[in-house]
């Protein structure tokens, strides 16, 4: 049999790694004649020492490439660090069931765990198999890393489909998923098993490189071998054999069990070194910079929304809030003249986001949300298909309006006991991504669920559900990264109002509410508004202050 040629590129790539090796190993400085040219460069001769014309393209550096400085002027050399050891316990798992049973056993510790603003970090890797003429292959194992002590393998290369215990685990909206360049991970996951949302759980991961970046001002792309040499004072064995070897052959040996359970324990380690080095970042701010905000005070006389707000603003919170969204508590409002009173906060806010920094940080209405509470009424979204005239007067018969709005999704009900919020946000200021609006929103209502003890989750479809049931209606519009409508979470809804439709067009699917879930009739849009304030702040990691009272009455007397 003759031996397959390697691709020509292949081949000069490793003609030029010899040739590299060969010079850099010789004691003294070669030179390199390179004809027709006829000056010489000294292979180590440093860069500035170079003539302008003759240094090396940098093309893949942006202008804006930096580093830290304990990379670029390194007080200790890699080579002299010590590797790291774990000597923790590592659990490795073949099959679905074993996988599924342990994911399991997570879960339930997951829920046990008291509640933290930072999330339950668990540590997130994969390894699969690679070869210079076809590529990489399909995901063969995923690392997972709860705790520093314990480290866990589920070998994926023998299962065509992922469980669903361990599905649950990865889009949990407590868990946060961290590590390295791990975006990409989660990409390379959904090609390998279709049903995986590689999206959702970018949105909901931590890369500890971006992170870091954000704490000391940089901008550099980051290596695992590079953080933990900067943060740990450690390095990584990465043995080429382990790294190159066939992950996707059962049994991993020893070696890889633990090449692959080091790279989530560290991970692990470099996320609580990060904690500590944000948690001083804070202390220090807070010691050095004023209050720039005055506090307000609550009267008993102030309605509920208000004194939330209020609450919400004396509650101390581990992040740094730094967006301000100005709350806007609107009673029970017409939906017709909410809509107008959309319009014109959007306006505002558009006009905000055009003036300078200095002047937008002023503005009342650089971001508004919007409480209230309507009369029964129908909305159709632009998705019009299946109501006509005839159908409007059939609805209209029912005792309630009928109104067409500009809103994505189909048709929903509005009405009293539900809890109506409108964000007039500049996304410009959070994420310039709609969909990562919408699914922060999601997490939002499912935070405030799980204060209540109650379970929901996200599907495919728009929405937070009670297994098939719709708890929360997500309907929104963006026009040049300014938010209008927002959701509906039906708190003691009268559910009657929905039979007479098919609620966001989904057939055999029902409407539920949290006075209904939990058999609480008293929990109504007044005492659900403080807790939805809450989770709506830690979700959208934003400040909220009540709107000045005479700007209020201006909007709403407009």
């Amino acid at each position: 049999m003759s031996k397959r040629k390697l691709p020509l590129w292949i081949t000069e790539q490793r003609k030029s790694n010899s040739l590299l090796e060969s010079k850099l190993g010789e004691e003294k400085c070669v030179t390199v004649a390179s004809p027709p040219v006829s000056d010489t460069i000294a292979l180590c001769q440093p860069l500035a020492d170079l003539p302008s014309g003759d240094e090396p393209p940098k093309r893949r550096l942006r202008n804006n490439y930096t580093l830290a400085p304990e990379v670029t002027k390194p007080d200790i050399k890699i080579e002299y660090l010590p590797f790291v050891e774990y000597n923790g316990i590592i659990e490795y798992y073949t099959s679905m069931h074993d996988i599924a049973f342990s994911c399991d056993n997570i879960l339930q510790w997951v829920h046990k765990q008291p509640p933290d603003d930072h999330g339950i970090p668990i540590a997130f890797d994969m390894e699969w198999p690679f070869n210079f003429q076809t590529g990489p292959g399909r995901t063969a194992l995923m690392q997972l890393c709860p705790s520093t002590d314990r480290c866990l393998l589920f070998q994926l290369s023998c299962l065509k489909r992922l469980p669903a215990a361990l599905m649950q685990l990865l889009y949990h909206p407590r868990v946060i998923l961290h590590g390295v360049n791990i975006k990409n991970d989660f990409r390379k996951l959904a090609r390998d098993f279709p049903g995986v949302d590689a999206e959702r759980l970018i949105s909901q991961c931590c890369d500890l490189g971006q992170w870091y970046n954000k704490l000391q001002g940089t901008t550099g792309i980051w290596s695992m071998e590079r953080l933990v040499h900067s943060q740990l004072k450690l390095r990584i064995n990465k043995d080429k054999r382990v790294r190159m070897s066939k992950w996707d052959v059962l049994p991993l040996s020893d070696y890889q069990k633990l090449y692959a359970a080091i790279d989530v324990y560290v991970s692990q380690e470099l996320y609580l070194k990060l904690v500590e080095k944000e948690r001083v970042q804070l202390e220090a701010d807070t010691q050095c910079e004023p209050q720039l905000i005055t506090t307000p005070t609550a009267t008993p006389e102030s309605p509920p929304a208000e004194r939330a707000v209020v609450n919400l603003v004396h509650r101390t919170n581990n992040k740094q809030m730094t967006r301000l969204v100005h709350v806007l508590h609107a009673g029970r409002l017409d939906y017709r003249r909410a809509l107008q009173l959309q319009r014109a906060v959007a306006s505002l806010v558009h006009q905000a986001s055009s003036l300078p920094d200095a002047e937008q940080q002023r503005s009342s209405c650089r971001n508004v949300l919007i409480t209230t509470e309507h009369d029964p009424v129908y909305t159709i979204g632009i998705r019009t298909h299946g109501y006509d005239a005839a159908a409007e007067c059939h609805l209209k018969a029912l005792g309630a309006d009928f109104v067409r709005t500009n809103r994505g999704g189909l048709i929903t009900f509005h009405g009293p006991g539900q809890l109506v919020a409108y964000p007039i946000l500049n996304l410009k200021l959070f994420q310039p991504s709609v969909r990562w609006y919408v699914c922060h929103l999601e997490r939002s209502i499912i935070e405030l669920c799980r204060r209540y003890g109650l379970r929901v989750q996200t599907t495919t479809d728009t929405g937070v559900w009670v297994g098939d049931r719709k708890i929360c209606a997500i309907g929104i519009h963006a026009s040049r990264y300014v938010t209008t409508h927002g959701l509906a979470l039906n708190c003691s809804t009268e559910l009657g109002w929905f039979r007479h439709i098919v609620p966001c067009g989904l057939a055999r699917k029902s409407v539920t509410s949290l006075a209904a879930e939990l058999n609480r009739p008293e929990l109504t849009v007044d005492t659900v508004m403080p807790e939805f304030l809450s989770s709506f702040s830690d979700t959208l990691e934003c400040d909220l202050i009540p709107m000045d009272d005479a700007q209020r009455q201006q909007l709403l007397s407009e």
